[in-house]
């Protein structure tokens, strides 16, 4: 059993994070399929994002928008897809941090899981989780076909622009509990 993403499907991905870096200074994540084809190998596909916070560090995924893609991805796809999350490290290296393994243990409902780490140079680690029968992961190759040269669309640009927002830290005076009030964009607008 292999993994394999089109070149398409990858460029979005890294333009995704290329876009979001570029606009926040941050990360982004989100969702793609898996489907198996006739050889047992699984294609990864159709990369989105959703409604989302963004900081340098985290991305949080508002969770009716995770809920409204699961039950939208299996009308579209049946329900044999496998979901894969991914998420970038915007200009950091591609590495799996505590929050990272913390949130792979969320999805250990099923038999297996797939999730994938992506930074603005294009490296990546991809890891499959299995949880049935017993707990285990393996960081594995992800083939990207034909792959070639990248530059994000203005489509990309605008859709991170549009579902994705930065928090707003305002300062405040030392009150002996910390510094500064963390307000949402819907608190500032």
């Amino acid at each position: 059993m292999g993994f394999y993403i089109n070149n398409k499907d990858w460029k979005k991905v890294i333009d995704y994070a290329q876009a979001s870096y570029d606009e926040f200074k941050s990360e982004v994540g989100g969702f793609m399929i898996a489907t198996i084809d006739k050889d047992g190998d699984y294609i990864i596909s159709d990369p989105e994002i959703l409604q989302q916070e963004v900081t340098s560090g985290t991305t949080e995924m508002d969770k009716v928008a995770v809920a409204d893609y699961y039950v939208k991805a299996c009308m579209e796809h049946g329900k044999d897809v496998r979901f894969v999350w991914w998420h970038s490290h915007a200009d950091m290296n591609a590495f799996w941090s505590g929050t990272d393994t913390s949130t792979m243990k969320e999805y250990s409902s099923g038999d297996w899981s797939a999730f994938l780490v992506v930074n603005i140079k294009g490296e990546y680690k991809f890891r499959v989780c299995v949880w049935n029968p017993i707990d285990a992961h393996e960081d594995t190759e992800l083939t990207i076909l034909d792959a070639k040269a990248r530059t994000v669309p203005k489509a990309i640009v605008t859709q991170v622009k549009k579902l994705c927002e930065k928090p707003v830290y305002t300062p405040t005076k030392w009150t002996g509990y910390g510094y500064g009030t963390v307000l949402s964009k819907s608190d500032v607008s």
